[in-house]
């Protein structure tokens, strides 16, 4: 009894104690109650508040506590406390009793929430009773950590686990013959058991492993199952997730090449998905196009090609086709619809020979004595080369899909393979419109098929146009004429709002458009020449020194679209240097000139009047730089007629230098470390390219520098100059009347290449370019981490080709490839060869054929052998087998055909009278003289109001360049390489309204004259007979003004044609009122 007692009292005691312990405890951080703690229940509700309920959830790291009394947001934000503390914020207000929080909870620590115990609610003082939770653990999990399946058979064979709250792991692992990949793979994808997999494709593969004729045709796809089992215990933190790599290297034949089918099992349940591995030391390379299959087998270790590989391809409908073997390059290459042994594996399998369809392919397997693999055919893991035009992926995406963590999507494709390539141009007949007035339109499409430019056989295309606030306000289907084209009118209405409209034409899948303007404007009356003449004197202001001085005489003329001057017209001007540019017939590819470097400095300005035949005289001196051809001289002039009416012109005098040095176009924007190529080529007086010379060439960066000048009252002030500085200096040879000079630029900025030639008359000459590059290099490309592969730098010496010309391609890979793949392709694999791999920069010459029409794509793939494997889970492993992929596409030059069109041939000048009826008589001829059908569109339109947009008369020669997408598709193995970094082992032109515009000419007449119109005549669908003759007759407006007659002309196929002429309408005598700009007062 006694010692009963005893113990009732200890118990006692040391609840006191523990209640003294939390009464201390909270009374000094000013939270807590006085009083014993109790549960919800049991508080005075009259008098007491108190948290009823905490449910963490840790889905959403979110925490709602439930009181039983609702109380205020804004208190409770202020007041709330939770220890040990942890960042936290509210998610949501009151919902009724209950908040909710948000915050970074750690699993499986104990926490308590806090309130003072000064804390009232609707007159309830707060009470502490059920104020302690615990954030639950984490739940047990083991997967993947990378979606990559591919391990080097010659490395540590290492597979990467994410595993959390698990402490001991069992791997499962079969081993496969390759010809039961594809059930594998569809298993998988339908989520089977493990054990559910094995025992299916065990009993697949005693159907026909005992067919004789396979045991010959398959007999490296074929082999034993082998089981790997292996059981670790990796040591993890409770609650931490954890990355460990697990070593393969208990498999059985370790040293050998497998497929295996992978499941890894924690304790408490946990397991990965079922995967599908491959060890392997082959990679794979393929190119497959609508006729033809390349294959390329390679080893991942040395990157060097595999021979005497065999190869099998899996299709669409379960058969194995036996492909053959790979020659001494590695190469194997095949065409749709070869004989091949087809294994078919429903129901009765047998063996027997049939035509292989390429687009019923979805898998190709590769095996040796000692080794095996595979690759899937499908849109994901196809090489996006993203800086040209590639058609979609032609191979349906039938393939199943294994369950993938974090991977994306793969792109849409379209089940049809591109047969051909569709262009189109579409025009207006002018530039601009005023409200109410009519818009007429026109469309041409042509089609690239078989090797040629052909019209479409039938068709419909969808005209829409746009206004300026991007609403639709016209659409109309037609259909294509026996021409290929299709045209109409568009009424515009008083109320459109004005600004810049947008003409779309769509066919097919491709849309091309043409801008115009609606726009109230009053067209100039008149226009602006500038003709140049050189002249030199003696100086007459050196003493004692008989010098020369080069003179430039600029001749300004002001003259009505009605014809006569503008007598004494008030003319401004301007003069600034600027730079060169020439051409040469001989040399198209070149540019021929000198890019001007920093502002346009000003030579002179000035204002005069213009005399009575409308003409003014300046002659100023220019520089030995603008008389060596090194520099131009721009002039800028604006004449103003008797009413303030303003017409402007701008014209560039460029003195040619018996030498021109060119140099090939390139891109003006390059990013920094892409390998660049110029050549440069030397023209002499004969027109005859140098050779045998040297030529320098300096390089040279945009900076700024600040410069002491004095202003006009002699105080000293600082300015900004932009200057150029020296990069790098070099000389080259002009060995066979070029040079190539090869380059790139280290970080980004503006740069200007200049090119010296020293010649025999003891003068230099030059050439000059600009480059804008973007960013910084640091050895990464552009792409993001979707690229999975090191862009490879493809360039060529020209833009464009003719037939009998030859390509010289250069490939500049910054890593030595071990082994480099170059093909020619198009809508097919043309030429292949694997060629030898230089260090740096290498080229290769292509005769051009006749099959590169109209374009031709140049790939260059190059593999990257295994270099050192990472020692740490901190490293990259930036040592793994990868490969350099890049693509040039090069256009071939196609001679267009030559068409002729005449107007009223008879006639020299065409003059008319406003209001007379005009004949126009048009003969259309190919280049021998015989006649020609053809369609036109025949317009004649003011001058003036097509030169208020620069509207240049429309071609159609566009048409006649056509570029292919590329219509090959490769992929390569390394792509799903697993990297071997160790974790712990168990551990990114102007506006213009039909075709092309500039100038501006228009009449607006305030005579008492009715009919203003200024299209006096537009039909865009003239055709000629069968003599290529066609006659229209129209009547002119009243306007006084000269008109574009002009045609834009096709025949049933590639011949394209534009002609224009002048036609001056205008009375004998008339009179034009005009209004002053300003009076004074006393003006009449």
């Amino acid at each position: 009894m006694h010692a009963g007692r005893i113990r009732t009292w200890q118990k006692i005691v040391g609840l006191i104690w523990v209640g003294l312990a939390t009464l201390t405890l909270t009374t000094l951080n000013g939270y807590g109650k006085d009083l014993l703690p109790a549960g919800p229940e049991t508080i005075d509700r009259s008098r007491f508040f108190t948290i009823s309920r905490i449910d963490p959830n840790p889905d959403n790291q979110s925490l709602t506590i439930t009181f039983s009394e609702a109380c205020s947001i804004a208190e409770l934000k202020n007041l709330l406390k939770i220890s040990p503390p942890a960042r936290w914020e509210f998610s949501g207000g009151l919902s009724g009793l209950s908040i909710s929080l948000k915050g970074d909870f750690r699993p499986g620590q104990d926490y308590g929430v806090f309130l003072p115990e000064t804390f009232e609610c609707n007159g309830r003082r707060y009470t502490q009773t059920l104020h302690r939770f615990k954030w639950p653990d984490l739940e047990p999990s083991v997967r993947f950590a990378e979606n990559e399946t591919v391990i080097e058979r010659d490395s540590r064979q290492m597979i990467h686990l994410h595993v959390t709250n698990v402490e001991e792991l069992r791997f499962d692992g079969l081993q496969i013959p390759p010809l039961l990949v594809p059930l594998a793979a569809a298993k998988i994808a339908q989520t089977a058991p493990y054990e559910e997999i094995d025992r299916e494709l065990r009993e697949a593969y005693r159907t026909i492993e005992n067919l004789p004729e396979v045991e010959g045709t398959f007999r490296e796809f074929m082999g034993p199952f082998v089981k790997d089992r292996q059981q670790f215990f990796p040591k993890t933190e409770r609650n931490k997730p954890q990355i460990f790599s697990l070593p393969l290297s208990f498999r059985t034949n370790r040293e050998k090449g497998a497929i295996e089918i992978i499941r890894v099992r924690g304790d408490q349940g946990t397991e990965t998905p079922v995967r599908l591995f491959r060890i392997t030391d082959l990679a794979l390379t393929y190119k497959i196009s609508a006729e033809s299959l390349l294959l390329w087998v390679t080893s991942l270790k040395t990157g060097k090609p595999v021979g005497e590989a065999s190869l099998a391809a899996f299709l669409s409908d379960g058969a194995i086709v036996s492909l053959g073997k790979t020659d001494e390059k590695g190469l194997l290459f095949i065409r749709n619809h070869e004989e091949r042994p087809h294994l078919c594996t429903k129901e009765n399998p047998s063996l027997t020979s049939r035509t292989l369809r390429l687009n019923e392919i979805r898998r190709i397997a590769v095996a040796t004595a000692s080794d095996r693999s595979f690759i899937d055919m499908k849109p994901s893991e196809i090489v996006r080369a993203d800086w040209i035009t590639q058609a979609r992926f032609w191979i349906e995406d039938a393939l199943p899909k294994e369950p993938r963590e974090g991977r994306r999507p793969p792109m849409a494709t379209r089940a049809t393979s591109p047969v051909g390539n569709s262009k189109g141009h579409v025009f207006t007949e002018r530039g601009i419109y005023r409200p109410g007035e009519t818009v007429h339109f026109k469309g041409t499409v042509r089609h690239y098929r078989d090797g040629a430019i052909r019209t479409p056989a039938q068709g419909t295309v969808t005209f829409t146009i746009v206004n300026s606030k991007e609403e639709e306000v016209f659409r109309k289907e037609m259909g294509l004429s026996e021409f290929g084209t299709a045209s109409g009118t568009f009424e515009t209405k008083p109320y459109f709002p004005m600004g810049t409209y947008l003409l779309k034409m769509a066919f097919e899948d491709t849309t091309v458009d043409a801008s115009f303007e609606v726009q109230e404007f009053r067209p100039p009356r008149h226009f602006v020449q500038i003709l140049f003449r050189r002249e030199s004197k003696k100086d007459e202001t050196f003493v004692n020194l008989e010098r020369k001085i080069d003179l430039l005489r600029c001749q300004i003329s002001g003259k009505y679209y009605a014809g006569g001057p503008v007598k004494h017209g008030r003319v401004r001007w301007k003069v600034s240097y600027a730079g060169t540019q020439f051409k040469e017939k001989s040399h198209p590819e070149y540019v021929f000139g000198n890019a001007f470097e920093g502002k346009s400095d000003l030579i002179e300005s000035g204002e005069s009047i213009l005399d009575e035949k409308g003409e003014l005289s300046v002659s100023f001196p220019i520089t030995k730089e603008v008389v060596s051809g090194l520099y131009g001289v721009e002039v800028v002039a604006t004449v103003l007629d008797f009413d303030g009416r303003a017409a402007t012109e701008v014209a560039l005098f460029q003195e040619k230098p018996p030498y021109l040095v060119g140099l090939t176009v390139h891109e003006p924007r390059v990013r920094a470390g892409e390998p660049q190529v110029l050549k440069v080529i030397v023209i002499g007086p004969e027109g005859r390219p140098i050779e045998n010379e040297p030529i320098g060439v300096e390089v040279l960066q945009n900076d700024y520098l600040y410069v002491r000048k004095r202003d006009e009252r002699g105080r000293v002030y600082w300015e900004s100059k932009e200057v150029y500085r020296p990069q790098l200096k070099t000389t080259l040879e002009l060995e066979k009347g070029w040079a190539l000079f090869d380059f790139d630029f280290i970080t980004g900025g503006k740069y200007l290449l200049k090119f010296t030639y020293h010649a025999k008359d003891g003068r230099p000459y030059f050439a000059s370019t600009f480059y804008e590059v973007e960013g910084y290099f640091y050895g990464y490309e552009e792409g993001g981490p979707e690229r999975k592969f090191e862009r490879l730098s493809v360039s060529t010496d020209k833009k464009e080709y003719g037939l009998g010309d030859t390509i010289r391609v250069f490939f500049n890979p910054r890593n030595r490839p071990a082994s480099l793949l170059m093909t020619i392709e198009q809508k097919g694999i043309l030429h292949y060869r694997v060629i030898d791999a230089p260090q740096g920069k290498g080229f290769v010459d292509i005769p051009v054929e006749k099959a590169f029409e109209p374009n031709v794509y140049l790939s260059f793939l190059g593999t990257l052998s295994r270099s050192d494997f990472p020692l740490y889970s901190g490293q990259f492993d930036e040592g793994a087998p990868g490969f350099l992929f890049g693509v040039a596409n090069v256009d071939i030059r196609r001679e267009p055909k030559k068409i002729q069109v005449t107007m009223n041939e008879d006639n020299p000048i065409l003059k008319a009278k406003p209001g007379d009826p005009f004949e126009l008589k048009l003969s259309v001829q190919d280049g021998s003289g015989k006649a020609v059908e053809a369609e036109m569109a025949l317009c004649v339109v003011d001058e003036s109001v097509l030169a208020m947009t620069g509207f240049r008369t429309p071609s159609l020669e566009t048409l006649l360049r056509f570029t292919l997408p590329l219509s090959v598709f490769t992929a390569d193995l390394r792509s799903e390489l697993l990297r071997q970094t160790p974790y712990g082992f168990v551990r990114n032109e102007p506006l213009t309204g039909g075709g092309g515009q500039e100038g501006e000419k228009d009449f607006s007449t305030t005579k008492l004259r009715k009919d203003f119109r200024p299209v006096a005549y537009c039909n865009m669908a003239v055709r000629t007979d069968r003599d290529g003759k066609a006659e229209v007759r129209f009547t002119l407006p009243d306007t006084m003004t000269t008109y574009r007659v002009y045609v834009v002309l096709c025949d049933r196929e590639s011949g394209f044609a534009s002609a224009e002429r002048s036609l001056l309408v205008v009375k004998d005598f008339y009179l034009e009122p005009g209004q002053p700009a300003f009076f004074t007062r006393g003006d009449r």
